[in-house]
This record gives C-alpha cells, structure tokens and sequence, in this order.
C-alpha cells in the first residue's frame, strides 16, 4: 500500500484529535478515534440545513455523502480492532445554536456490503470545564472491515447543520464468530479390552509401536 500525504478539506488532525469547523467560528472536536495507519485523516464534514430534519442517519445517505468526504488512500483511514471497544468522545459546542437540545444522532457500520440501518441518539451531559455539550460513544465493530464508518449529524436550528463522518479500517476476521450452541461429549467407549491370557503366571500387554484403529459413524 503506498501512504499519500494528502489534506482534505479544513478538517485537523492532531494526534488522536479530530476538529470539525462549524458556523460562525464554533468547532465541534472528536477524541479517541485514534490513529490513521499512515496519513492524515480524511475525516470530513458537510454543511446542510435540511439536515436539521432529519432524525435518524439511514444508509442511503451514508452511500450519499461519504464518498465525497472520504478519500480512497486507506491510509488515512483511522484503525481499529474488531470485537474491541474504541470510546469516542464527541464535544458539540453550546452556543451559537449548537448543542441546544443535548443530543445527538450518530450511526457506525461497515459502508460497502452491509450498512448499518440503525440510528441511536446520545443525550449527552453537559462538560462545566469548557461549556460544551459531551457524547460518548461506545465504538464497537463486529467483524473486519476495509472501509467502516462513525457518522454524526451536529443540529444547528435556522442555520446548517453539519454530517460528520470519520472512516475506519477495522483489523480482524471479515466474518462475525458464531457462538457455539454448546459442548457435547462423545460417548466414552473404550479404544481396546486387555486379558490376561489363561495359565498362572501369564500376563499381557500393549507394546508401543502397535497401531490400533477404530471408526465412529454418527447418524
């Protein structure tokens, strides 16, 4: 894979922090999403108002949007592990209409083959050290994945409303574990029954090197 140091858009990254630029000089900074694997990040955000309307994050509009934020250089993909949990701390500012209402609806999955069709909403709690309104988000990818995503939508009533997405690529099996049913113990049959030939002082044994074999036919 050949790592292009590439810049898209206003977006900033500074180690594990990524800055949103929003209305008016506001921001809105995402921490946790870790590392890219080799460039900046092409995490990215657009501007909208009827994305104020909107109440959940359906994949059509994934499949719409992230295409044109994204770049195709993986490397600047951020990296994350299946069946780990990543915390993502997203803080909205609260003030310029940002953060009004305390929540926020974001949506994570897999964007190519199996998107994510559910939404769910953060209530957020309010951050007394810096005045913004603070979401945690519990990141966590089932399977491997080249292109996974964490898209948010940030509300700002009467003016636009930004969708923010941040692309990973997930380390792992590209097939979910299935989980077994249980455990069965076979029945506990003996490999062979040693006598004692007739006669006293007569005795046998199992000398190493002798190959025994046995078929079991379960119907």
């Amino acid at each position: 894979m050949i790592c292009l140091a590439l810049a898209f858009g206003t977006i900033q990254i500074q180690a594990q922090t990524i800055t949103f630029p929003m209305n008016n000089g506001f921001s809105t900074t995402v921490y946790g999403a870790g590392p890219t694997l080799c460039g900046p990040s092409s995490a990215g955000a657009q501007g909208n108002t009827i994305f104020n309307f909107y109440g959940i994050i359906n994949p059509s509009l994934i499949q719409t949007l992230a295409p044109n934020l994204w770049s195709n250089d993986e490397g600047t993909y951020h990296i994350a592990r299946a069946g780990e949990t990543k915390q993502i701390v997203i803080e909205i500012p609260n003030a310029g209409g940002f953060g009004t209402n305390g929540s926020m609806i974001y949506n994570f999955g897999q964007f190519d083959g199996d998107p994510n069709t559910q939404s769910f909403v953060s209530n957020g709690t309010y951050n007394q050290q810096n005045g913004n309104i603070q979401h945690v988000i519990d990141l966590n990818f089932p399977k491997g994945m080249s292109k996974g995503y964490l898209a948010f939508l940030v509300k700002d009533p009467g003016w636009p409303a930004y969708f923010c997405t941040i692309p990973f690529i997930v380390e792992g099996a590209t097939v979910s574990e299935v989980d077994s049913l249980g455990i069965t113990v076979q029945p506990q049959m003996p490999y062979m029954v040693l006598h004692a030939p007739p006669g006293d002082g007569s005795s046998s044994e199992f000398q190493k090197g002798q190959t025994t074999c046995r078929e079991l036919i379960d119907t």
